[in-house]
């Protein structure tokens, strides 16, 4: 299956995927603003495998630790910044399925 997100929005974005159980977007809301990061957009996506992809713009820079703290969450997969991708470089997500967006 895959995944489609779209948004004309530009700034600096969080990807995330994720095992798609309760309280994970809560969990990163309360780690971004207990860093003060004002969240622009949330974008969410999920599969038939129990799979979910979010897609954050936020206004503030992302610190490492930040990062560390949303990979450190249980359902966790992977968490990576992106910063400053004009229109979400229409983020070639359209084109990805879950199996692709894989760790290296």
């Amino acid at each position: 299956m895959a995944l489609r997100l779209t948004s004309s929005q530009k700034g600096k974005m969080i990807i995330f995927k994720n095992h798609d159980v309760p309280g994970v977007i809560a969990q990163i809301s309360k780690i971004l603003a207990d860093e003060k990061i004002n969240i622009a957009d949330f974008r969410l996506g999920r599969d038939e495998h129990g799979m979910a992809l979010a897609v954050i713009l936020v206004d503030e820079h992302i610190k490492t630790e930040t990062l560390e703290r949303l990979n450190a969450l249980e359902a966790c997969v992977w968490g990576s910044i992106r910063s400053y991708i004009t229109n979400y470089e229409r983020i070639k997500m359209a084109s990805y399925s879950m199996g692709d967006l894989k760790r290296d």
